[in-house]
């Protein structure tokens, strides 16, 4: 059974909905996960068949109940908040749904942070239990336990804190008992209530704070986003009368929970009456996204067998790497790969672009799809279809970041939709969506539902209202009215478009406009976007502002520049080597010969920089953090700058 929009409208709190599904459905799945782990140390292997595990909406009724037990004995009571530090797994879930129970709010962290921004989390919202993945994370906090810490933003704010105090720690796997003391340490507990015992949950009010979850805190210390149990309410219900997900029974979590895109993608399939899936924790002793997280998470993709796959675009990238690598490889299965490819993505892009295709596509498509041949196109596609996301599949959702359009159009010419959304932390997730029967390239869709109103400032400058728009920032009434003005429209600070079909285009922040000395203004996402087409560049960086010129901070994709220059792909790859900067070099070059619209768009110098990774230049769900990373090269750029100006002297 799966809940209609009115069925959600009747409810007035989220765990509301686990109680109307557990009466109604006590026997469904309510998720489902890979049991076993693989510590990073230890051997990976891979033909090892992981154990499924399926819960019923009775037995995480259960196991929620008993957690929030613990909780309510931790004298967490109605108004506290709860924060949850842990990857994405079950356990999380568990334990959002106990801290409903109690009628506390969820305050939301990310494993990659650093002890000094969980800290600061901690502290700012005022946090009183903690759930956490293992003992790494444990060890990470245990000195904001026993003295004072301080914070410095990336803007250079910074606030100092006494130590922090909490009621409880809640481990998801075993941390012992001596890392931290004077707090006590439990395990989370993973069995019912005693016989005969009845947990009385406690009754949320719907404009009750449900989550507290923090923005990147790319220009200054993170903002808390508070959204109310209402709020979340309306944007399943909005969800839900988009059609987005209609046909779809099951989708698989791999993002962060911590993220309220990965948040959202959870309750739209389990609090609605569809079954979410978890892939297998990759470790029980740390949370770090090793390569062997990411090599799970892939395999578990295909095993999985889920219908809806959220994502953000590095992840797609590393799945287009992945397929092009095998259709590079000389062997027959390698060459006929290569040949549906790129046949198959010809045809696509032709038809997108109201053209005919190349006379040679059209040729090996007949060849490919003729009966003679056993349409081996096709039966290529669904054979890429299982091996990449089980053959029940229906479509990739991509948020977090805008979606490049050479993956765009590489999946959907491969028969792997990708339909791309829009939203914030601050709209409580997203606002716009393109759906299977209504989709448009270059656009993150039409509003979910009638009562969600867009509009576009004089600025360009993208205005939202809606009833699922989260309150206020926590703590920060001057940030509170300078985001949501007092007709109740959010100003997204994000520059946009709205087709005649209502169809929304984003273009980069407003506030990453570049002012050259000329007056021009540039966008540098749109720029540091069509950068990141080469296949050897990862990430980029632009600045120019206040300059004649533009310069780059390029990060390079080591695995492809290794492949292109023989190169040893385990070994360490030195940014000084000739070969990779007249590799990058020749790269700037053919973007400002095929991609720069005008002059004043060519990047002018470039400096290689080391990868970068969660917590140091990347958010999260892997958005750049532009102010970070020109923080942390200033003297890289500036050096830039003096040697242009030299050479036009």
């Amino acid at each position: 059974m799966t809940l209609s929009p009115e069925e959600i409208a009747l409810q007035t709190e989220l765990p509301g909905l686990l109680e109307y599904l557990t009466t109604l459905t006590p026997n469904e799945i309510a998720l489902s996960y890979s049991e076993g782990s693989y510590d990073t140390e230890g051997d990976f292997e891979r033909d090892k068949p992981s154990q499924n595990r399926s819960v019923s909406y009775r037995e995480i009724t259960a196991v929620a109940e008993g957690v929030a037990q613990q909780l309510r004995e931790a004298g967490i009571r109605p108004g506290d908040r709860v924060g949850i530090l842990s990857n994405t797994r079950p356990e999380w879930i568990i334990a959002e749904l106990a801290t409903y129970l109690v009628g506390a709010t969820v305050v939301t962290l990310y494993t990659s942070d650093s002890a000094e921004r969980n800290g600061y989390i901690l502290k700012d919202a005022d946090v009183s239990a903690l759930f956490l993945e293992n003992k790494e994370q444990l060890e990470k906090l245990a000195r904001l336990f026993q003295r004072p810490f301080s914070i410095v933003s990336g803007s250079g704010e910074e606030r100092s804190y006494s130590p922090i105090l909490l009621k409880r720690i809640i481990s998801f796997e075993d941390c012992g008992r001596d890392s931290v003391s004077e707090i006590e340490i439990e395990r989370l507990a993973q069995t019912e209530l005693p016989k005969g015992a009845r947990f009385e949950r406690h009754r949320n009010h719907p404009d009750d704070p449900a989550t507290i979850i923090y923005t990147s805190g790319t220009t200054g210390l993170a903002k808390g986003v508070v959204a109310t149990h209402a709020q979340h309410l309306e944007n399943l219900r909005q969800i839900l009368v988009s059609g987005l997900i209609d046909e779809s029974r099951s989708a698989l979590h791999l993002l962060p929970q911590a993220h309220g895109f990965g948040m959202r993608m959870v309750h739209i399939t389990m609090l609605t009456g569809r079954e979410s899936r978890f892939p297998r924790v990759s470790s029980t002793k740390s949370s770090q996204l090793t390569s062997l997280a990411r090599e799970l998470g892939q395999e578990d993709m295909k095993r999985a067998g889920a219908h809806i796959v959220p994502v953000v675009p590095k992840i797609l990238q590393r799945i287009k790497d992945g397929i092009l690598e095998e259709a590079r490889k000389k062997s027959p299965k390698g060459i006929l790969l290569g040949a549906v490819i790129d046949t198959y993505l010809e045809i696509f892009l032709a038809n997108q672009e109201g053209r005919e295709p190349h006379p040679k596509a059209s040729v090996l498509k007949n060849i490919l799809e003729a009966k003679p041949f056993g349409a081996l196109g096709p039966r290529i596609k669904a054979a890429l279809k299982k091996e990449i996301v089980g053959k029940e599949f229906q479509f990739f959702i991509s948020g977090g970041a805008a979606l490049p359009s050479d993956l765009y159009d590489f999946f959907w010419a491969l028969d792997l939709p990708v339909l791309e959304g829009y939203g914030s932390t601050e709209t409580n997730v997203p606002v716009t969506c393109n759906t299977m029967e209504h989709h448009r390239k270059g656009t993150v869709g039409r509003v979910l539902s009638d009562d969600i109103e867009l509009k576009v400032s004089p600025s360009g400058e993208l205005l939202i209202r809606s009833s699922s728009l989260a309150s206020s920032y926590l703590n920060r009434p001057d940030a509170t009215e300078a985001r949501f003005d007092k007709d109740g429209y959010y100003h997204t600070s994000d520059q946009a478009v709205i087709d005649g079909d209502g169809y929304l285009s984003i273009g980069g922040r407003i506030d990453d406009v570049i002012v050259t000395t000329s007056g021009e203004n540039i966008q540098s996402q749109d720029l540091e976007r069509s950068l990141c087409e080469s296949e050897f560049i990862a990430d980029a960086v632009v600045e120019g502002h206040r300059h004649s010129h533009l310069v780059a901070l390029v990060s390079i994709n080591r695995e492809r520049v290794a492949r292109h220059l023989h190169l040893d792909p385990s070994a360490e790859i030195s940014l000084h080597n000739p070969n990779v900067i007249a590799l990058i070099h020749d790269e700037i070059e053919r973007y400002n010969r095929e991609r720069a619209r005008r002059n004043v768009e060519k990047i002018r110098a470039f400096h290689l920089i080391e990868s970068l990774s969660v917590g140091d230049g990347l958010t999260p769900t892997l958005k750049v953090q532009r102010a970070k990373v020109l923080s942390k090269y200033a003297m890289a750029v500036e050096e830039m700058f003096e040697n242009l100006e030299r050479k036009a002297a």
